[in-house]
This record gives structure tokens, sequence and C-alpha cells, in this order.
């Protein structure tokens, strides 16, 4: 399905919904790997880590690619959830989580041997 076929508001709450698990994930890589593991970060790569965390699922969820993996109607474990809503929702984290862990592990100090 091509994304820009989509409603504008079917497109706005995708974005949103991306936007929110990127703030989730970008806390989540902060919080374990810099402040409980100890890995130092320079002021600049902590706001790279918060901007890629933010922009990689939003960037993700404008392709369309979430849409061609599950189906809007589908229904997850026979009713409640939405198939389409956990299936964007996980690939969105995903990308997140790379890209934050990512930034973290390869520009990062790593942590003193204890």
């Amino acid at each position: 399905m091509d994304p820009s076929s989509q409603p504008r508001s079917r497109r706005l709450s995708d974005a949103l919904l991306a936007g929110a698990v990127g703030v989730v994930c970008c806390w989540a890589v902060l919080q374990s790997l810099v402040n409980h593991s100890g890995w130092q970060l320079a002021p600049w790569l902590v706001a790279v880590v918060i901007a890629g965390a933010l922009l990689c699922p939003v960037t993700l969820s404008l392709t369309g690619l979430p849409q061609r993996l599950a189906r809007p109607s589908a229904e997850f474990w026979g009713g409640g959830a939405s198939t389409w809503g956990i299936a964007a929702a996980s690939l969105y984290a995903c990308a997140s989580l790379a890209w934050g862990i990512a930034v973290v592990v390869l520009f990062g100090t790593p942590p003193a041997a204890r």
C-alpha cells in the first residue's frame, strides 16, 4: 500500500505512534546503557541518540512498510488487539533501539572494568 494513498489522519496517527515508541525506546537506551551501566557520552551524542531514536521510527512509518507487513483489519490471537498496531510498534521499537544502541556502543566510552 502506497503511504500517499492513505488519508492524512491515518498517516498522522502512524507518525504519532512511531514518535511515542521512539520516546520510550530513547529513554530505555539512555537509562539502561548510560545511567545504569555507566557508558559515557558527550552531550552532542546524547542529542544524536534522542534525535535518531525519534526520527528512525517516524521515517519508517512514512515508508508504508508496516502496512505491508500486517493487514489493518487482521486480529491478533482471535480478537482484541489489532495485529497491525502490534506489528508496527514492534518494528518501530526495533529501529529505534537499534539506532540508540549503535550510537552508544560505537561512539560512547565503555564503563571501566569492575
